[in-house]
């Protein structure tokens, strides 16, 4: 079980994690076919996936999980109905 002070810091730091996730969305908006962009993106997901699913934001992990995948697998991306739900996800 996480210590509550611990649980506590992780929610405070939910709109900086949000943010960063975003300004790595707007440039890979700015520039789609920009493989570091998008290896930028992956890690940005990646590492939210992980301590999300730490920290009990089951439905924010596997929403990266999910985005990291398709990146991999070069899927087409939605990337504003991805932001929008993770936002929902860690409100909900």
């Amino acid at each position: 079980m996480i210590p509550e002070e611990l649980m506590e810091e992780y929610r405070r730091s939910i709109p900086e994690r949000l943010q960063e996730i975003e300004r790595v969305i707007q440039d890979v908006n700015a520039d789609p076919t920009s493989q570091e962009k998008l290896a930028a993106l992956r890690f940005a997901v990646h590492k939210l996936a992980g301590n999300s699913g730490t920290f009990g934001y089951m439905e924010a992990s596997q929403l990266c999980r999910d985005l990291e995948q398709k990146i991999l697998q070069k899927a087409a991306l939605d990337l504003g109905l991805f932001y929008q739900q993770l936002k929902k996800s860690f409100h909900s």
